[in-house]
């Protein structure tokens, strides 16, 4: 019966040890998530500073994105830039 209790034991500490990991993990995981949601925000930052500098450079830039962004959606493997 003694012999039990160790393996209940040594699973136990097993499992605490498991559950330390998947916190940390999770912990890992959510700093990432975040890290990435405020470096997709800068981005998006960046491009709606910059649309809007070539729409008051260049009036005419609105008309010209649209056909512009449909060659490069056609033409452009996003995964080769």
């Amino acid at each position: 019966m003694r012999r039990f209790s160790m393996q209940e034991g040594e699973i136990e500490k097993k499992f605490e040890a498991m559950e330390k990991e998947i916190a940390l993990a999770a912990e890992e995981l959510q700093t990432l998530k975040r890290d990435q949601r405020e470096a997709r925000d800068v981005l998006l930052l960046e491009l709606e500073a910059m649309r809007r500098c070539l729409l008051h450079l260049h009036p005419e830039f609105e008309e010209c994105y649209g056909k512009l962004k449909a060659e490069v959606i056609q033409e452009v493997d996003p995964e080769e830039l």
